[in-house]
């Protein structure tokens, strides 16, 4: 995804689908990397190892969106504080 619009829809998708309060516990469980349900998932910088090819960098969030959510598999990055 790379227009503004693209990787807004998708996090706008995420937070229509979730349980708000029930990712709000697992993000703040340092223990866990992420959230999801259904096609639609965050993981956080922690999800992946530095060495591994799908490391996002850090303080990074990725949001992901597979079928049937979306007709192929789609993901944003972005940087967080």
């Amino acid at each position: 995804m790379t227009t503004k619009a693209e990787i807004d829809q998708l996090v706008d998708s995420y937070f229509w689908i979730i349980d708000v309060p029930r990712a709000l516990k697992y993000f703040g469980d340092h223990d866990r990397q992420g959230y999801g349900l259904g096609p639609l998932e965050v993981q956080l910088s922690s999800y992946h190892m530095p060495e591994e090819e799908e490391y996002i960098g850090d303080q990074k969030v990725c949001f992901i969106g597979e079928p049937p959510a979306y007709d192929e598999d789609v993901m944003a990055v972005m940087k967080y504080d």
